[in-house]
């Protein structure tokens, strides 16, 4: 508890400390500051590539991915549904007699790249977006390693579109998919609605209604009665390796526990909404309105899945972009506090819960799978 503590909370104080002294060195009128200015923004994503790529059992899959890479060093093929790019560098890092904390570290420096560079014109909303990648996103990251690098090249591309054709999209897209995951694919349709930057979510009451009847269909599990062809959806979407029927079913999870973390991350989502609309005309950013579309109706689509992880994971790429509404939402509500009580009131709630976010991810490693725990390699 103590060492994850120090490896969560110390991480989170020298990334978002680096990353303002970047934004403030971008600042500075003088030149050698400003020519200084990407030292930081290097530590940032060194100290973050290093730490978890010396993990050890952090994320519920990192395991498996240690596996697939003992197989190769012995020698053994894995299963031919992994992508071509995976395989290619497992191969490279056995061949060549790479310790397996090159792989973990690889993953965790492109995922953190990327995210670092789609803050690159808007510097600072970075030491933000860090401390709320920190109170507990990064989980997802180490968990489904391959998706939530999709997830990070996606983000990069939404807050770079308007300089993006479709075709520079698209050719993005096939080297995730061929490179880190195959469910990928589904993201290409998605350039016409991120381009122009619309607001595709609807009023504020219209979202409310649609948040609370999805919650309720995630808390009394509506959907997991009206999927009866699960290993056919497997195989359509991308996760041939759960197409077994009989596996495919561990994959419902009936007895999903609505624990309080699930309501604090509920609670979050709905006050996200509520301040939408002022977040929106805080900033007029169409990579906003972009980012926010996406993450309303994959939160949405989220909770009604509740409890069916094939069909949720799908969904992650939507959902996952809440690290990024969160960001625009706590930078709004840190910048407005001081215009009235009710402004300060929306700063102390919303920062109230995303440290609430951060206070589960510490309580979680006190949980038996130990998957949140953090672990150096080399104490395994």
């Amino acid at each position: 508890m103590l060492q994850s503590l120090l490896v969560y909370g110390g991480l989170m104080f020298v990334m978002v400390l680096l990353s303002h002294t970047a934004y403030q060195l971008s600042n500075s009128k003088y030149k050698v500051f400003q020519e200084n200015r990407y030292v930081p923004i290097i530590c940032v994503i060194l100290s973050f590539s290093l730490i978890f790529g010396a993990r050890w059992g952090v994320g519920i899959d990192h395991l498996s991915y240690l596996r697939i890479f003992q197989d190769y060093c012995a020698g053994y093929e894995e299963r031919d549904t992994l992508e071509p790019g995976f395989v290619l560098l497992n191969k490279f890092l056995a061949y060549y007699g790479f310790h397996f904390f090159f792989l973990f570290f690889i993953f965790a420096f492109i995922q953190i790249s990327f995210f670092v560079s789609s803050f690159k014109t808007r510097k600072y909303l970075l030491p933000f977006a860090l401390l709320i990648l920190m109170t507990g996103h990064f989980m997802g990251w180490m968990n489904i390693m391959r998706q939530e690098t999709v997830v990070c090249i996606f983000i990069w591309l939404i807050l770079t579109i308007e300089k993006r054709s479709f075709f520079n999209y698209l050719i993005w897209i096939i080297v995730c998919t061929l490179c880190f995951h195959k469910s990928a694919f589904i993201l290409i349709p998605f350039y016409f609605f991120v381009k122009n930057g619309k607001n595709y979510s609807g009023s504020i009451y219209f979202q409310i209604v649609i948040f609370l009847i999805s919650l309720w269909m995630g808390f009394t599990h509506y959907m997991l009665t009206k999927f009866t062809n699960i290993d056919q959806i497997a195989l359509m979407i991308g996760y041939e390796q759960y197409a077994d029927p009989e596996l495919a079913e561990k994959f419902f999870k009936e007895d999903f526990n609505w624990g309080l973390r699930s309501w604090i991350n509920a609670t979050l989502i709905f006050y996200t909404i509520i301040l939408s609309g002022k977040v929106k005309s805080y900033f007029k950013d169409p990579g906003f309105v972009s980012i926010y579309n996406l993450f309303f109706w994959g939160s949405c689509c989220m909770l009604i899945c509740t409890g069916i992880d094939v069909i949720s994971r799908v969904f992650t790429y939507f959902s996952a972009l809440n690290l990024v509404t969160y960001t625009f939402t706590i930078y709004y509500v840190y910048k407005s506090r001081k215009r009235n009580g009710i402004s300060m009131a929306n700063f102390l709630i919303y920062a109230g819960l995303n440290f609430l976010v951060f206070m589960g991810t510490l309580y979680a490693v006190t949980l038996q799978d130990g998957a949140t725990k953090f672990l150096f390699f080399w104490q395994a």
